[in-house]
């Protein structure tokens, strides 16, 4: 630009300034519609950003769905088979199918207490078994099982992280699915019966959901009250759900997100509910030996619980993010819709069933009790993540992608640890051979009938402690009649449904590589930091008090 042409665009703008300065009406008019302009770009950033990150997060929860699914696919795949084990016997085999084809199983019978447990969706799902494949297989109620879990865990996380943004909210899930696919609760997978084990943790989550901003007798509300009952027609145990719920609704009208004499009669109505399936559960004396006989037993198998999956003194610390959370929402307090209740609620549920399982079974760590366990590190993962807002700022792809490297070696490290606190990898091998040896000593007794293919034999080597007992089902001529084709090669079959079990069991991989893609894909479509996107939106802040 030359001196003259400088000179005139000097002199131009001095004119627009006097034009201003003679107008001023104008130029606020004008910079109203400049702020309003970018205002609008701004906001549109802001949307397209957030569609971003609800892409991504909803093929994060995705992932985490295939993922596990495939992982417990896979398990079963592995180590099961059709061979009924232990408490299948009774539970099933005694309980239901031999009353059932023989005319005497009426709908009362769904409601008869299994030990302390009613158990209502196990007998329905094991009648609704017994129609579809045309005998009695368990295989069945494991894959069916394996999608009720996977599911659960999948929306359980994806509705725990709603408090956090973007960012936190992919690293959760991150971590969260890496304990997913993990098989902590292996026992459990790889018996169709326990089913009852997954109804209880889905319908208890599905009630804190709805219950947790519910206004008092809304429809909502009913909901989440069925979901509670289903809780309990679950395990004994889920007697308690109604009560966690109640108490959380009590510490919301502590802090003024409910108010009213029609919000603190539907507390009192849970209570009540509560109570009555307590009393309602009976108590078995032969389980009296399991349980915790002092205050200090009590005590120290719910602090072992609480330090799962650590083997220290004091590893009841990994509840302390859950604690400065649940200490930052109370000094919020929120509005009743605010997500975090739900959380709230989550970390009570698992601490009352951990208090629950610290009484009745003395604290103890057998696998099938681990996926309680699990729900409690999703809840204090999400906590510690919701307390590290700067976090926002920092996840970009290539840091993703580390965390997910550096992820998945800290869990093949604690996956391949071979102690109960964690998973006993031998044990899942162990299942599947002794399930082989099973397999092979049964169907020589039928073959024979011969009782040496079942007396004085190791304690798996048969899938009942007792040989007398087992001999009695196996005579039985309506169970022998109901028994699989591994064991009876002339029981009739249905090829549409042993195709689809074989294809969901055999094909297990199709999954994993659809969990991945789903994870590539998340990643991929990860929006750009936003440096401004700090705090927790309804979420609060870092600070506790």
């Amino acid at each position: 630009m030359t001196q003259c042409e400088n000179s005139v665009s000097t002199q131009q703008g001095f004119d627009r300034v006097r034009a201003l300065d003679l107008a001023p009406t104008s130029f606020v008019q004008a910079m109203k519609r400049a702020d309003a302009a970018a205002a609008t770009d701004r906001a549109g950033k802001t949307a397209a950003r957030c569609a971003g990150w609800t892409r991504s997060l909803s093929l994060a929860v995705a992932g985490v769905f295939l993922l596990a699914l495939a992982s417990k696919l896979f398990l079963v795949h592995f180590a099961a088979s059709q061979v009924p084990f232990y408490d299948e016997w009774d539970g099933e085999a005694a309980a239901v199918i031999k009353p059932f084809l023989e005319g005497h199983f009426s709908v009362a019978d769904l409601f008869q207490h299994d030990n302390e447990h009613l158990i209502f969706f196990t007998r329905l799902l094991t009648i609704l078994d017994l129609k579809i494949s045309g005998y009695w297989d368990v295989l069945p109620l494991m894959i069916f099982n394996a999608f009720l879990h996977a599911t659960t865990l999948a929306l359980g996380l994806w509705t725990l992280t709603r408090p956090l943004a973007g960012p936190r909210a992919m690293a959760a899930l991150l971590f969260g699915c890496g304990l997913a696919v993990i098989p902590f609760g292996h026992e459990s997978a790889l018996m169709g019966f326990n089913t009852h084990f997954y109804t209880l943790i889905a319908f208890s989550l599905a009630a804190l959901w709805l219950l947790a901003d519910a206004r008092a007798w809304s429809g909502r509300w009913f909901c989440g009250v069925l979901m509670a009952a289903g809780a309990y027609l679950s395990m004994a145990s889920g007697a308690l759900a109604p009560a966690t719920a109640a108490g959380l609704a009590l510490v919301q009208f502590w802090r003024g997100a409910r108010s009213g004499l029609a919000e603190a009669l539907a507390i009192v109505a849970l209570l009540i509910m509560s109570a009555l399936f307590v009393a309602l559960t009976p108590s078995v004396p032969e389980n009296a030996a399991f349980h915790a006989h002092s205050l200090s037993s009590f005590l120290f198998g719910l602090l072992d619980l609480l330090a799962w999956p650590v083997r220290v003194k004091f590893g009841a610390v990994l509840y302390l993010p859950g604690l400065a959370f649940a200490l930052a929402l109370l000094r919020d307090a929120p509005r009743r819709a605010d997500p975090r209740w739900f959380n709230l609620g989550v970390l009570a549920w698992v601490l009352v069933q951990m208090a629950a399982l610290s009484f009745g079974r003395n604290g103890a760590l057998y696998s099938r009790y681990l996926d309680f366990c699990v729900v409690g590190l999703f809840a204090n993962i999400v906590s510690a993540l919701w307390l590290a807002p700067r976090l926002d700022g920092f996840l970009n792809r290539r840091r993703f992608v580390a965390l997910a490297l550096a992820t998945s070696a800290i869990l093949a490290a604690l996956a391949g640890a071979n102690h109960g606190r964690v998973m006993k990898i031998h044990a899942i091998t162990e299942r599947r051979d002794d399930s082989r040896i099973q397999e092979a000593r049964l169907r020589a007794y039928l073959a024979t009938g011969g009782s040496a293919a079942l007396i004085g034999k190791g304690r798996f080597d048969i899938p009942y402690p007792s040989a007398d007992r087992l001999k009695a089902f196996l005579d039985d001529p309506t169970i022998r009649a109901t028994l699989p084709p591994d064991l009876n090669p002339t029981q009739r079959v249905h090829p549409l449904v042993e195709g689809i079990k074989s294809s969901l069991l055999s094909f297990w991989w199709l999954f994993l590589l659809a969990g991945l893609a789903a994870w590539g894909a998340a990643v991929l479509r990860l929006p750009s930091p936003d440096r401004g996107m700090s705090g927790n939106g309804a979420r609060g802040s870092f600070r506790i008090f």
